[in-house]
């Protein structure tokens, strides 16, 4: 995924082809005022300019985007909660879509014997600790914003501690 400066503008086929393969109601135009929450970062010090928000809800959907935005030459950003501090959610340059994951919050399965969780992109660490319970397993990490904090984000800047 890319968040180089040559990102393109986003065309009216490949907004076409994000409605198609998603569903109208969930790509964004980053031009209307719904899209202005997913260009800031959540302490306010960045602001972007993303060309769509785009909403997929399976595997499937998140790889025929990318691969569309990647024949297209459209940088893609993954934001998940929204919580990072240090604007890595943010489209920073003009035509790149952010890929919000808060349609794949499921955990998928859980193997007790390794104590290995399986979820989705979007999931968070309060539905992970919640699916977790049911084995008398917990989520390691603890973190204030443990509503909205995605799993994958957490633990990899727990392990860089």
């Amino acid at each position: 995924m890319s968040t180089t400066s040559s990102a393109t503008a986003i065309d009216d086929a490949t907004l076409s082809f994000f409605r198609d393969t998603l569903g109208a109601g969930n790509v964004i135009s980053g031009a209307s005022a719904d899209a202005e929450r997913y260009n800031v970062d959540w302490l306010g010090n960045f602001h972007g300019n993303a060309g769509a928000v785009l909403r997929p809800k399976t595997t499937d959907e998140v790889a025929r985007v990318v691969a569309r935005c990647n024949e297209q030459g459209v940088g893609v950003v993954p934001l998940g909660g929204n919580t990072g501090l240090v604007g890595g959610g943010v489209a920073r340059h003009p035509g790149e879509v952010v890929l919000l994951l808060e349609r794949m919050r499921s955990a998928v399965s859980f193997d007790e014997e390794s104590a290995i969780l399986v979820c989705e992109a979007g999931c968070v660490l309060q539905e992970a600790d919640q699916y977790l319970k049911q084995f008398d397993f917990a989520m390691p990490v603890d973190l204030a914003c443990v509503a909205l904090r995605c799993v994958a984000p957490s633990l990899h800047c727990t392990t860089e501690l």
